[in-house]
């Protein structure tokens, strides 16, 4: 693997990911039964078609999700990555944290495998500033946006942009859900129930493909907009770019239309018996609730690293979404 491979593919981790909740404190894991289990966990998921729902039954259960994640005091997972992309695949695991209601503080940690590798990424949103810090062995970079900055991304408009290179500056999952709810057009695709001795916990997965003017905004200047109709041509596209999204959500007495999973898929072509693969995988598991946090947990240590101000970067990336939006 090629030293700056693992870097590419770490920054393309935290730009989308799967979540998975494996199992919350207080609650059996919704996979111990079985046909309900994600792959990232080596088992066998069962799909069975949920038919044509149309789009209020998605709508309202990613709707529903965001809202409670935006209601809770805080949570906190262990976190497991898997990514295949630039032909090679790549593991991390770390931990997630969040904090307050609304739009949340939120913390992501990751090591990459193998751990020889020393290749660590940390990404932090604290109410002003977004941080990432990144090591690889004696490399370290430490960045970070200045929101107070740019007050016109105080408006909500703005979370319609979603992509793998659009993760620094999102945030905690429900503003990467957002961002999904923004730019993608849902169906239902799947609805299961786990029953394990007296826990029961419904499962429904939803599948996003791009909403046309939201890829034509993420591209624009990028690529040929006839790529991208009447059929998109996905062969001619950054690589990096997930041709279509599954959030698979759980309900129980614990957390109900929570986002046990959401993959980035990438395609084989265009065409109605279309073949996805998983393209970046993210799980979370030993999910918990909680109220109170060290003092240093949303906050980042420089380690004598000179931090980089990538506030005015950010801000031409995403003005055209602000000040241009395509009809």
């Amino acid at each position: 693997m090629k030293l700056d491979l693992p870097r590419a593919i770490a920054l393309l981790a935290t730009g989308a990911a799967c979540i998975w909740l494996a199992r919350s404190p207080q609650s059996p894991s919704p996979g111990a039964s079985a046909g309900t289990v994600g792959k990232l966990a080596g088992l066998q998921i069962s799909y069975r078609d949920a038919g044509e729902q149309g789009s209020t039954v998605p709508a309202k259960i990613l709707a529903d999700s965001i809202h409670q994640l935006q209601s809770l005091d805080g949570l906190v997972a262990q976190l497991d990555v898997e990514v295949d992309v630039f032909g090679e695949k790549s593991l991390a695991s770390g931990l997630y944290s969040q904090s307050g209601q609304g739009v949340p503080r939120a913390r992501w940690d990751l090591n990459f495998a193998p751990a020889e590798s020393g290749l660590t990424v940390t990404q932090v949103f604290d109410g002003r500033f977004y941080y990432r810090k990144t090591g690889f062995g004696e490399d370290k970079t430490l960045e970070y946006i200045d929101l107070s900055q740019i007050p016109a991304l105080a408006e909500p408009k703005v979370l319609s942009v979603a992509g793998p290179a659009g993760w620094f500056g999102v945030g905690g999952i429900p503003t990467m859900l957002k961002q999904l709810q923004g730019s993608f057009d849902f169906t239902l695709v799947d609805i299961q129930e786990s029953i394990v001795g007296d826990h029961k916990m419904v499962l429904q997965t939803i599948r996003g493909t791009w909403k046309q003017n939201a890829l034509k905004a993420l591209l624009r200047g990028q690529v040929d907009p006839a790529w991208l109709a009447p059929e998109i041509q996905w062969d001619r596209l950054p690589v990096q770019m997930p041709h279509a999204v599954e959030i698979t959500f759980g309900s129980d007495g614990y957390l109900d239309s929570f986002p046990y999973q959401i993959v980035f898929l990438q395609s084989d072509g265009p065409g109605p018996a279309v073949q996805y693969r998983d393209f970046i995988a993210l799980k979370l598991h030993q999910v918990a609730r909680k109220t109170e946090f060290d003092a240093g947990t949303f906050t980042v240590t420089a380690d004598d690293t000179e931090p980089v101000d990538k506030t005015g970067e950010y801000l031409a990336r995403v003005k055209m979404f602000l000040f241009q939006p395509i009809q």
